[in-house]
């Protein structure tokens, strides 16, 4: 026989359901008062249970739906049975009445139970459990619709919010109001309603448009409002507020004073409330005002820059390619406040580079900007400098403008082969190609212009080096893949992760804005091999998810992104690097770069050895293989142990002219190394020393220089 379903578990998660509803009512009825003032706590546990709420509304709504199909399936069955037996009793004789008593009764029984099994259905239709009864469309519509939580949040936001915001934008661009205070209420009023209140009340609309009102008052109070806001609210309002940064630096230069001020004073709000990583984000927004027409708006976006660059250098070194084309032209600005503070934002980002190379032609290299006519000499200097330190973007985005004009010289053609031999020298210490790619198409026309026009066939030969290894790094750029990482992919990863455990979060328009500026704030600490998770809690879960899904998931949210991005970075490592089989202990493991003169020897090259090996230097002549065994024992090798962890003892074939006249005594004695390092070595061992390996006394009283190759040799290794 067909067992019926069990109701007791349908019956009690809707008891559950009518607790929450009870605890949800409890909550957020005193909030919606007009006396009332909810602080943040209240209004967190609230929207907590309404999440909760709807996550049960939906598993009650699928358990339904499959007691309802469970109680179809039971009805016919039933209705088979009862078809089966009434073809048994059409097939039988009849019989007296007496027997036919117990048939009807029981067909009796079938029936009401079919009337029953048809009443259940009608009541799981209604969204009501089997056996209670209606109690208007409450039931019903939560069942049939279970509401999500962005609707819900959304409600409360504007049953408490718009009210309070009515009456703080009036009193905002009211002619005699006090904006300072009414600026002050309605950050109040948003970080009481949780930063939903911006989006869904329209907050933000009116906030942009209040900005660009004819009307001063509104412009003011608009500004002062979003100071306000960006103060109080803090974090969880920077992605809605940073689009406004835009506005903010285009009332820079008002005619009215009070709005200058409101605006200065919501331009360092904002600037504050930037996350560092989210640079990346707002220089768009930067580059527009620095070229606007109005000198204020691009004093003030090259000031902020500046700011920026002390707060984040990493951030603003991996975007130099797009900022110094932009400050360059700000350079040549016709005001002198702006010329200032664009060669302050220049000297400060070309600092950001970190290559210790050009370094001290900083000054020089901001000076070449603002006056083209002293191109000549900065090449002229730049060209006697050994370059050894990786090449990467942010070197080529400050060199490549000075390359370029370098290149453009009339009539100058050794200028012409500097700048090509600076081009050919750099280009063989870019590491990774893509770092060069988008600087090709500036440097290539001018290289080959040069190697086809030059009448002087060194200077065409070295602009034809120069454009073969260009292209060299331009087709191996082609199969690199992008350094940086697309926060749109970021995206769409934190939201399958966040969909996992909080499914309506991941659908909710108003979280969708800040999950994709948490995106583009993981992908830059992505971009610079940023891991701690502290850093990653304070860009993701600490200060932006947890405004919208509970702290423990935005947590484990974001603990397993970062998961994933450490095991990329670690498979893009393993990816690059020789793997070397030999075991034993490791003396030295280093990445180095080496020149003599003006010529590169070694560029990021990489020394390993291992205690008990034997290793050897094999090349042609000239290609550095003392200079490199000088270094070492000289301990100028970066990474290189020192000398009170390894020494290293260079036998050099000649003799040096001040030692050639000593004995082989003397000669040993003189070494530096014997008195160093704790060590102070006496004549009396030098001599027991060198008599164990075969020295006669006679030969310890020879001159070095009679002594045959070999045994200077033996001498040299003792």
């Amino acid at each position: 026989m067909f067992k019926q379903a069990p109701r007791a578990d349908l019956t009690t998660m809707w008891k559950a359901l009518e607790a929450d509803a009870a605890l949800i009512e409890k909550l957020i009825g005193p909030m919606v008062r007009p006396e009332a003032s909810p602080n943040l706590d209240d209004l967190q546990r609230a929207v907590t249970a309404i999440r909760h709420f709807q996550d049960k509304c939906q598993q009650t709504k699928a358990a339904s739906l499959q007691q309802q199909q469970q109680y179809e399936r039971m009805h016919h069955h039933q209705l088979a049975q009862q078809q089966q037996q009434q073809q048994q009793q059409q097939q039988q004789p009849p019989v007296s009445s007496a027997s036919q008593q117990p048939q009807q009764q029981a067909l009796l029984m079938q029936q009401q139970q079919q009337q029953q099994l048809l009443r259940q259905q009608q009541q799981l239709r209604q969204g009501r459990p089997p056996g209670q009864q209606p109690s208007g469309g409450q039931a019903q519509g939560l069942a049939l619709r279970p509401p999500t939580a962005s609707s819900t949040v959304k409600k409360m936001a504007e049953t408490v919010t718009a009210p309070e915001l009515t009456a703080a934008f009036a009193k905002l661009s009211a002619a005699d109001g006090d904006r300072v205070a009414a600026a002050a209420d309605l950050a109040s009023a948003v970080q009481a309603s949780g930063i939903a209140s911006l989006t869904t009340s329209g907050a933000l609309g009116q906030l942009k448009s209040g900005v660009e009102s004819k009307d001063a008052a509104a412009r003011e109070g608009a500004l002062l409002a979003i100071a306000a806001v960006a103060e109080r609210v803090g974090r969880p309002a920077e992605p809605y507020l940073m689009p406004l940064l835009g506005p903010v630096l285009a009332a820079l230069p008002d005619k009215a004073a009070p709005v200058r001020a409101a605006a200065q004073k919501a331009q360092a709000s904002l600037e504050a409330l930037l996350n560092p990583h989210g640079i990346a984000a707002v220089l768009p927004t930067l580059f527009e005002a620095m070229l606007a027409q109005k000198w204020q708006s691009n004093e003030g976006a090259c000031k902020m820059l500046s700011a920026l660059t002390d707060r984040a250098p990493r951030q603003v070194a991996l975007c130099l390619p797009e900022i110094v084309p932009v400050v360059t032209e700000a350079l040549g600005n016709a005001r002198q406040a702006v010329k200032d503070a664009a060669v302050e934002a220049m000297t400060k980002c070309m600092f950001v580079v970190g290559n210790r190379d050009i370094e001290q032609f900083i000054p020089i290299l901001v000076n070449c900007l603002q006056n083209p006519s002293t191109v000549p000499d900065t090449v002229h200097k730049l060209a006697s400098t050994t370059f050894v330190q990786t090449v990467e973007a942010p070197t080529l985005s400050i060199m490549v403008p000075l390359l370029v004009r370098g290149l453009r010289q009339d009539n100058t053609t050794a200028i012409k082969r500097k700048a090509c031999l600076i081009v050919e020298n750099m280009a063989k210490l870019v590491d990774n190609p893509l770092d060069a790619v988008p600087f090709l198409p500036k440097l290539l026309p001018g290289l080959e212009k040069v190697a086809n026009e030059v009448a002087d066939p060194e200077c065409r030969s070295v602009a034809q080096r120069a454009h073969k290894e260009l292209n060299r790094v331009g087709n191996e750029g082609k199969t690199v893949p992008p350094k940086k990482k697309d926060p749109a992919a970021v995206a769409e990863s934190l939201k399958a992760l966040i969909a996992a455990r909080q499914p309506a979060a991941a659908a909710d328009e108003v979280f969708a804005v800040t999950l994709a500026y948490v995106a583009t704030l993981c992908a830059a600490l992505q971009d610079i091999k940023a891991f701690e998770f502290d850093e990653w809690n304070g860009s993701a879960a600490g200060s932006y998810l947890s405004t919208f899904i509970p702290e423990a998931d935005a947590e484990a949210v974001t603990r397993a992104y970062l998961a994933r991005a450490v095991e990329e970075a670690e498979r893009e490592a393993a990816a690059a690097r020789v793997v070397e089989e030999d075991e034993g202990e490791e003396l030295c493991n280093c990445d180095f770069s080496l020149a003599y003169g003006a010529k590169i020897l070694l560029n990021n090259a990489t020394m390993r050895l291992l205690r008990g090996h034997r290793y050897g230097l094999c090349g042609p002549n000239g290609v550095g293989k003392s200079t490199l065994m000088r270094a070492i024992s000289n301990g100028q090798v970066d990474g290189f142990p020192p000398a009170d962890e390894l020494r290293t003892v260079y036998v050099e074939h000649d003799i040096q002219a001040s030692l050639a006249d000593l004995n082989v005594v003397d000669f040993v004695f003189a070494d530096p190394l014997l008195h160093s390092g704790g060590l102070d070595v006496s004549r009396e061992q030098i001599e027991a020393q060198l008599t164990g390996i075969g020295f006669t006394q006679e030969m310890l009283a020879m001159v070095i220089t009679a002594l045959s190759g070999g045994w200077k040799m033996k001498l040299a290794l003792a």
